[in-house]
């Protein structure tokens, strides 16, 4: 999202209702990634996200073998950059946020081998599974593997079709429902569900597409929302 989409995104609102009304960090709320989100909605290219998945778990098994086979001259020489780059990262941290321990009050500087963050990484993510890369995980019982429970999370979301895929249907329906949140905030109000072509909250939802740089049509758009108002 481009800061000019932003700005007149901002623009619309303050031209409809009024600057006073918009608060400071308006730009957080209304803008492309969050006036477009239909995850919120519970959609998402199921098969995409199952995909992507599947691809985070092999990559971590194969960066754990490759890590796993290093030499240990090799394996020093990755302990020292990380060391290095964490003290850059700490000194940037340092002038952002006030870390002290619990008696002088002097900023700590803890650096975890990479061996450490490795298994960390596949304990927090896989749980009591981590066993099966073969190392000490030390994990609790009762924790579950993450990467397990997020596939099963995206089974219980409603997969966008390819139709929909390519007209941006879901996106349009997220536009509607936050417009409609916009608007009632702002007059009290709640919209009709099918402006006339002309009312001003119509002219205000076409005013939001043309701001976000879209090129959808008007009356497809809140026929998008109407026929999923059900599900949204």
């Amino acid at each position: 999202m481009s800061v000019d989409s932003s700005n007149s995104v901002l623009n619309v609102i303050q031209n409809y209702f009024g600057s006073q009304q918009i608060p400071d960090y308006a730009h957080l709320l209304y803008n492309e990634l969050i006036l477009l989100d239909h995850t919120r909605l519970g959609t998402t290219d199921t098969r995409q996200q199952e995909r992507l998945l599947d691809e985070m778990d092999a990559g971590l098994r194969q960066a754990w073998r490759a890590f796993s086979n290093l030499e240990p001259e090799i394996t020093k020489t990755l302990e020292t950059a990380h060391r290095e780059n964490s003290k850059k990262r700490l000194q940037l941290a340092r002038r952002l946020v006030a870390v002290s321990d619990s008696d002088g009050g002097q900023p700590l500087a803890v650096f975890d081998p990479v061996q450490l963050i490795f298994t960390s990484l596949l304990a927090g993510l896989y749980g009591g599974d981590a066993e099966s890369f073969d190392i000490p995980a030390r994990v609790l019982d009762g924790q579950v593997n993450a990467i397990e429970t997020a596939r099963k999370e995206v089974g219980g979301l409603r997969s966008i079709n390819t139709q929909e895929k390519a007209h941006d249907t879901w996106a349009k329906v997220a536009l509607i429902k936050n417009a409609r949140k916009i608007w009632e905030n702002y007059t009290g109000e709640a919209p009709p569900l099918k402006p006339s072509i002309g009312s001003r909250y119509y002219a205000f939802v076409a005013d939001l597409i043309e701001a976000l740089g879209r090129d959808w049509n008007v009356e497809a758009t809140f026929q998008s929302w109407l026929d999923r108002s059900k599900t949204r």
